[in-house]
């Protein structure tokens, strides 16, 4: 199994614990200096336990109650996932990065076109 194949199980897999309630998984996959940015660019929370704190928000609210993956493609460093919410709550699309198998940053990119359009940009740099 590759690196990426073991980022993609172990992120399907917290993503699996979380609509099933569990944040453990997903926590042990952010670095504890992860930062998440909102749509607008800004920083929106630090650290693993703001990270959490959102994540906590949203299973409280049921918006992880059959949660899926539409989406997940890699390029080096940055990947784009693409999730479909409960019943009411949508889709989400975010990049992350990535560090020593960690995730180092998430930003909250609204759109499967726009994750897209990130990792091209991404790509040419």
């Amino acid at each position: 199994m590759t690196d990426d194949d073991r980022l993609r199980v172990n992120c399907l897999a917290a993503v699996d614990a979380a609509a099933g309630g569990d944040l453990g998984e997903m926590r042990a996959m952010l670095d504890p200096g992860v930062r998440w940015y909102g749509e607008d660019g800004k920083p929106r929370e630090s650290g693993a336990d703001g990270v959490i704190g959102v994540a906590t928000e949203r299973l409280a609210a049921g918006a992880f109650d059959s949660m899926e993956v539409e989406l997940w493609q890699r390029a080096d460093d940055r990947v784009a996932v693409c999730v479909r919410l409960a019943p009411g709550y949508g889709r989400r699309a975010f990049v992350l990065t990535l560090a020593n198998g960690r995730i180092v940053a998430v930003e909250d990119v609204g759109s499967q076109d726009e994750a897209l359009a990130r990792l091209a940009d991404h790509r040419r740099e």
